[in-house]
């Protein structure tokens, strides 16, 4: 019963600055990291009363979930599901930066994941662009549904434009989110 009340009197802008916490500290390489088996992971932060997880699989097309307890409870979830959408790219580009292109995007996906908003902390920011030697990439974030912490959807997408003189554009992933506060 304490337990609960505790709980009730947990405001919803502590939840929200945790996970924000959380996932900063987290694409910033802190918190505890774990490679269990089969290509999953799970990442962890942990303060005071408030414990993170993420357990998410690695490769081309993945899946994960997060959450957030307090006190050994669950208070707020999120489910994600996407992957790299390669098959657009010409044979041509594709040989030409193989694995470094999927390098990259993991790469840019990681520093654009540090750009967590306070305000909506799910994923990256709205929409952030990175130039490179001859090409860019670009992140894109819109939510499907309201943005409250109560009750949130929404999807990413990077895309890529391999030579900065001309006009291809190519998509190259795609992930979707869905979460809620169980407060």
């Amino acid at each position: 019963m304490v337990k609960m009340v505790t709980l009730q009197n947990t405001r919803k802008n502590e939840l929200q600055n945790f996970i924000f916490t959380a996932k900063r500290a987290i694409s910033l390489g802190g918190g505890l990291f774990e490679a269990l088996k089969n290509e999953e992971r799970r990442r962890s932060f942990h303060q005071e009363e408030f414990s993170y997880t993420n357990n998410y699989f690695l490769n081309r097309s993945f899946e994960g979930s997060e959450q957030v307890t307090f006190e050994d409870l669950t208070i707020w979830e999120m489910k994600y599901s996407g992957s790299m959408t390669l098959e657009s790219v010409p044979s041509n580009l594709l040989y030409a930066f193989g694995f470094n292109l999927e390098r990259k995007i993991n790469t840019f996906l990681r520093s654009v994941l540090t750009n967590v908003p306070p305000v909506h902390p799910y994923r990256g920011p709205e929409k952030i662009e990175r130039r490179g030697h001859e090409q860019i990439f670009i992140y894109s974030h819109r939510f499907e549904k309201d943005a409250s912490i109560d009750d949130f959807k929404g999807q990413e997408e990077i895309t890529w434009i391999p030579e900065i003189n001309k006009p291809d554009t190519y998509t190259i992933f795609k992930l979707a989110y869905a979460g809620r506060s169980t407060i």
